[in-house]
């Protein structure tokens, strides 16, 4: 997959989960790279140089080396609004989710008696886990 590294978007998106088997390349869903702009398909043949990212919601050209957000890689503007509102609510649930399962550990960890926390250290805790919830 990509050698190029991009910290930010691991953060942001998280890496792409393994042990799936891309059935369709990027080009045969008319995903071509934004600044090489190379065809995604020319006499009958898939562009191989576009791939699936490490990172979620982003594709990786071989030839720049750099992972690029899939919704820049869409040459029609409406499907590429599209992809941009399907990755942020997926990076959105990935982050939910992420920060229900901390909750969940400490919660755990709480139960067996591994934290002496006082019931304001747990609500502390809560408000930095989910900011939303802060009054």
């Amino acid at each position: 997959m990509s050698e190029s590294k991009n910290e930010q978007a691991e953060r942001v998106v998280g890496l792409r989960e393994g042990g799936f088997i891309a059935l369709d390349i990027p080009s045969e869903l008319g995903y071509i790279c934004p600044v090489c702009k190379n065809a995604a398909e020319k006499d009958g043949n898939f562009d191989e140089r576009l791939s699936w990212s490490e990172y979620n919601g982003f594709l990786w050209c071989r030839v720049c080396n750099k992972d690029y957000p899939t919704c820049l890689c869409h040459p029609d503007i409406d499907n590429a609004t599209s992809v941009y509102l399907s990755t942020v609510t997926d990076a959105v649930i990935r982050g939910n989710l992420s920060a229900i399962n901390r909750l969940r550990a400490v919660v755990i960890q709480m139960e067996a008696g591994k934290f002496n926390w006082s019931m304001q250290d747990a609500i502390n805790f809560i408000k930095s886990t989910f900011p939303e919830l802060e009054d």
